[in-house]
């Protein structure tokens, strides 16, 4: 195993480059990197959203602010956004328009993967995960 950074959070992958955010010991912003190629760069918040979100980043960036997010993009081009344990997950579509928010479904958010028709939801907190069908909205 190797250590990579010891402040990262708001992890995800994008190809073959891993993302984080970096934050201080209080909770201070300290940037953006990705690790390619072996080595941590430093890059922009613009990148990082980029990467996040898609090419429509700046709408939902707009629409979450700088609040903590987990977020999945499906096959589709289709970005899925929720605040950090929170009980409700947004869609947007491949441009970044907001189809709809699935309320109701979850509880307390932790982290989620999107799968064709299916999301899967992680509850850490009930040592539990739950795979719901988006179409149905059954578990």
């Amino acid at each position: 195993m190797q250590l990579i950074h010891r402040r990262g959070w708001g992890i995800f992958e994008d190809e073959e480059e891993v993302y984080f955010h970096l934050m201080g010991e209080k909770g201070e912003d300290l940037g953006y990197a990705k690790w390619s190629n072996s080595q941590v760069n430093t890059i922009s918040k613009q990148e990082y959203f980029y990467h996040k979100y898609g090419p429509y980043y700046v709408e939902i960036m707009n629409y979450f602010q700088d609040n903590i997010t987990e977020s999945c993009r499906s096959l589709d081009g289709s970005v899925y956004v929720s605040h950090y344990q929170q009980s409700d997950i947004h869609k947007f579509d491949s441009n970044g328009n907001l189809e709809c928010i699935h309320q109701e479904m979850f509880d307390t958010v932790y982290g989620f993967a999107v799968s064709g028709d299916l999301i899967w939801v992680a509850y850490p907190t009930s040592n539990t995960i739950k795979c719901y069908n988006l179409k149905t909205y059954k578990e």
